[in-house]
């Protein structure tokens, strides 16, 4: 008796690790999309705020990127791709009693490199989150530079259809320079959200 349940036992593992690896291997390959991003607010700031310097408020901004999904299973995804992020500062100078003060905007563009994991749950919500690596593409003298390493985290919700596409609405927070070499670095900071939509190759 006690070697037929033995038996028993290791032959639903069997099955059960079989099933696993099958489930596994019908995980789609890989994934590419396209993404646009923008409906919330930016800002420049610093971690130690200087005293009587000019101020620095988001006017607007947006990004569109190309997405590369790497599913590693059923509820996890390793993402990447390659984005544009176009940036607009409404800048104040500091105060001067003897000259007029006037703000003006500056604009500025960056190529940005993530790299998130992605972990679905509950069908269709996801939470995602990583890296942000960041290159300027047009210089600033008002903005520091922003290149380097940031990171990014987000919430969203995706539809898969059964022809493979899927789309996607994901509200995120990304701060860009967290690793730089300036004393007072600014930073970047950004909330939005992304749509867009992958289809399954």
């Amino acid at each position: 008796m006690k070697k037929t349940i033995v038996l028993f036992v290791l032959l639903y593992s069997v099955n059960t690790y079989l099933h696993a690896q099958s489930s596994d291997s019908e995980v789609t390959k890989f994934k590419l999309g396209l993404s646009y991003s923008s409906f919330g607010s930016n800002d420049v700031f610093r971690f130690n705020e200087l005293i009587g310097a000019a101020s620095y408020d988001g006017d607007n901004f947006y990004n569109i990127g190309l997405i590369f999904s790497k599913p590693l299973n059923s509820w996890l995804e390793m993402e990447t791709g390659l984005e544009y992020s176009q940036q607009s500062i409404l800048i104040t100078p500091a105060y001067d009693p003897q000259n007029e003060i006037k703000p003006y905007n500056e604009d500025f563009g960056l190529i940005e490199i993530p790299v998130l994991l992605k972990l679905r749950f509950l069908k269709y919500l996801f939470i995602n989150g990583g890296a942000l690596i960041s290159f300027d593409t047009n210089a600033t003298m008002s903005v520091d530079s922003q290149n380097g390493l940031g990171g990014v985290m987000g919430v969203g919700a995706q539809y898969d259809f059964k022809c493979g596409a899927a789309v996607f609405v994901n509200p995120y927070f990304k701060l860009r320079a967290l690793i730089g070499t300036e004393r007072y670095q600014q930073h970047v900071a950004e909330s939005g959200t992304r749509i867009g939509f992958t289809y399954n190759f």
